[in-house]
């Protein structure tokens, strides 16, 4: 009996295992003859199976025997990425396979391993189920001691497969693949239920956000890395639930007076498109930063007039309260009243006359051009709203 049959019997056992062990027993010659006669069988299995599916078993055994016998790098990640052997069963069943997939190629190079896995990492596509390929690839970047790979698919398959958040500490793709949280489409999304899922499977130890604050308190990641991160996530934008989990992480890091210090131009530049949990973080920082007496003219001016153009009614009211609070005490009344202007065209009555009493509040501490201003902006508020504009800032005009 050929070395080839026996692995055939293995192979049609759904005997993962044994397959392993014969594999590792074969020579050069026997293992081109085994790599070669691989592709038949699947066809034949499948043409005798009843709907022409292979079960899981021996999906395993089809794969673990072409890891170690395909000797091309090329030929032996498409091999592993065959859709008809890709597996569908849950990350706590692909260790057994991994740990064979390692055993039958410890022969090989580290170089050749770490290649292999890289080309099979590539193969990840984020709308698919790709668990197997991302454990694979994992597997192997492992046993070679590699970095690991950093295409899209597999930085996303390492927040939701690889890792759970309480065994980040240990992990070795750690470093490298942190920073690419923030670089790779598809995280946001993928972490958007970071909290929820913490809630209901607690084997995961907690939330990524979480551990990644805790890894930044305990010195193990840079957190001044983390903040830039999130900012830079914030900048290049996206959709409120695209960037939820970018807003947790930041938010448990509490950026320091100095760290809000260093980023404030850019939490302005979020105040004018960003989603209204992002635009309403990045108020908190701004009006922090006043508060510290860093906020010069120029970004008091960018940052009011982007969100009294809000269209949430929240971030406005917040927004003029922070107006009203701050334009005396900041000596800044007339750079305050011409914000205020832009509320007088919202299509909010509260809010437009919430504007008109903030402005006639402060209206004996503004000059003569800015007076001229308000009351020209003033001109198509209804009669109610006309009047007190009129009285506060000195022009008595007919009622309409």
């Amino acid at each position: 009996m050929s070395a080839w049959d026996d692995i055939r019997k293995a192979i049609d056992a759904g005997d993962r295992d044994t397959t392993a062990r014969l594999v590792m027993e074969l020579d050069n010659t026997a293992r081109r003859t085994v790599a070669g006669q691989l592709p038949g069988r699947i066809g034949e299995m499948r043409a005798a199976s009843q709907y022409g599916f292979l079960w899981q078993e021996a999906m395993e055994s089809l794969l673990v025997a072409g890891a170690g016998t395909i000797s091309g790098v090329v030929a032996a990640a498409t091999w592993l990425c065959r859709r008809d052997l890709r597996l569908w069963w849950s990350r706590d069943r692909y260790a057994g396979l991994c740990e064979a997939l390692c055993a039958v190629t410890a022969a090989r190079p580290a170089e050749w391993r770490a290649e292999v896995a890289r080309r099979v990492a590539d193969r990840i596509r984020l709308t698919e189920g790709n668990s197997p390929l991302w454990h694979m690839a994992a597997a192997l970047t492992r046993s070679a001691g590699a970095r690991p790979p950093v295409s899209d698919g597999f930085v996303v398959g390492w927040a939701t497969e690889g890792v759970r958040p309480r065994e980040l500490a240990e992990d070795p793709f750690l470093d490298t693949l942190v920073p690419k949280l923030f670089e790779v489409d598809g995280v946001g999304a993928a972490l958007a239920d970071d909290r929820a899922r913490a809630g209901w499977d607690d084997a995961r130890g907690g939330t990524w956000a979480g551990s990644l604050t805790a890894l930044a308190r305990a010195g193990r990641l840079d957190r001044t890395a983390l903040l830039d991160g999130c900012v830079s996530r914030f900048l290049r934008g996206g959709t409120a639930r695209n960037l939820r989990w970018f807003a947790q992480l930041h938010d448990g890091l509490a950026p320091t007076d100095d760290e809000t210090a260093a980023r404030v131009r850019d939490y302005v530049r979020l105040l004018p498109a960003a989603p209204s949990t992002v635009a309403d973080l990045a108020l908190k920082q701004v009006r922090r930063a006043d508060d510290l007496g860093l906020l010069d003219a120029e970004l008091f001016g960018e940052a009011a007039g982007a969100l009294l153009f809000r269209p949430e009614k929240k971030l406005v009211r917040a927004a003029l309260t922070w107006l009203d609070r701050t334009a005396r005490g900041r000596d800044r009344v007339e750079p305050t009243l011409r914000a205020l202007t832009a509320v007088f065209g919202s299509d909010a009555l509260d809010l437009r006359e919430r504007a008109v009493k903030i402005a006639a509040r402060h209206a004996a501490h503004a000059g003569g051009s800015v007076r001229a201003e308000v009351r020209d902006a003033a001109a198509g508020l209804p009669a109610a709203l006309r009047e007190p504009v009129a009285e506060a800032f000195g022009e008595i005009e007919a009622a309409a």
